[in-house]
C-alpha cells in the first residue's frame, strides 16, 4: 500500500475509531500484509467491528480461505475479562470440560489459543451417538453459567420428543370439554393423538363435527389459548351471515 493510500485508509478508519492509535496500528498491519487498501478497509470490516476494536479487543482475526467461517470473528485479549485458556478450564471442570474439549473442533484456533470466556465463534461437533452435527457458537456461551448452549439439532429433537405424559391425547384429557371436541375432530391417518405433541407444528387432518368439512392445520394453532382457530368453512358461513344482516 502506498503512502497516499495508507493515509486515506487511516483517515477513513480514524473517522470511525475514536482511538486513533488502534486505527493506525490496524492500517499498518493490514498494509504490511497487502490484504486491504483504501476504501476496502471500512467496507470489509464495517463500523461495528471497528467500534469493538476500540473497546479493548486487542486482535482482529479473519477467516482464511477454504475455512467454514462465514464472517470475521472477533478474538478478545486473554485477560481477566475473558479468563484462562479453554483447555485449562476444561481440565478443571471434570466431565463437563471433557465433553466440551471433545466437541471442540475449530480448524483456525486451538483450545489452548482461545480464552474460555471469549466471544469467538468456534466450530463444534456434537459428541452424541448418531448425531455428529457441526455448528458455530461463541466459546463463552458454552462455558458460562449452568444453562449452557448445546447442540441445536439435539435440542430440537428433545423439544419435539413425545412422551406418555406430554402428547395431544394427554392434553385433551386435561382440558375437559374443549379437549374432547378437538379429539373428536382429529382425523389424521398418519399420526395417532398420542404420537404428536399439542404444541407441534405438524399439519394434522381435522374434520368438523358440524359441517363435516376436512382441512389441515398445525397442532399449536388449534390448541393455543389465545384465539385458537376452528373450521374454516363454518367461519366463512358465519361471516356471510353477518354481512347479510348488515
Amino acid at each position: 500500500m502506498c503512502d497516499d493510500a495508507r493515509a486515506r485508509a487511516f483517515g477513513r478508519v480514524a473517522a470511525i475509531c475514536p482511538r486513533a492509535c488502534v486505527a493506525r496500528a490496524y492500517v499498518e498491519r493490514r498494509s504490511a500484509r497487502r490484504e486491504l487498501c483504501g476504501r476496502r478497509v471500512v467496507r470489509y470490516l464495517g463500523k461495528p467491528t471497528l467500534r469493538l476494536a476500540c473497546r479493548g479487543f486487542s486482535s482482529l482475526q479473519y477467516p482464511q480461505r477454504g475455512t467454514t467461517s462465514a464472517r470475521p470473528a472477533i478474538m478478545p485479549a486473554k485477560g481477566p475479562c475473558t479468563g484462562k485458556p479453554l483447555i485449562e478450564w476444561c481440565a478443571e471442570n471434570g466431565e463437563r470440560g471433557d465433553k466440551l474439549l471433545e466437541e471442540y473442533c475449530d480448524p483456525d484456533e486451538g483450545a489452548a489459543e482461545v480464552a474460555k470466556g471469549s466471544n469467538y465463534r468456534a466450530l463444534w461437533k456434537c459428541s452424541s451417538e448418531g448425531c455428529g452435527h457441526e455448528w458455530r457458537a461463541q466459546v463463552g456461551s458454552r462455558t458460562r453459567g449452568e444453562r449452557t448452549i448445546g447442540c441445536p439439532k439435539c435440542t430440537r429433537g428433545y423439544q419435539n420428543k413425545v412422551t406418555p405424559t406430554d402428547n395431544f391425547l394427554a392434553w385433551c384429557a386435561q382440558n375437559g370439554r374443549r379437549g374432547a371436541e378437538l379429539l373428536r375432530e382429529y382425523r389424521d391417518p398418519k399420526k395417532l393423538p398420542d404420537e404428536v405433541k399439542k404444541a407441534s407444528t405438524y399439519k394434522a387432518l381435522w374434520k368438523c363435527a358440524k359441517c363435516k368439512h376436512r382441512w389441515r392445520k398445525m397442532m399449536y394453532i388449534r390448541t393455543k389459548r389465545v384465539r385458537p382457530t376452528g373450521c374454516p368453512q363454518c367461519s366463512l358461513a358465519v361471516r356471510k351471515k353477518h354481512r347479510k344482516q348488515e
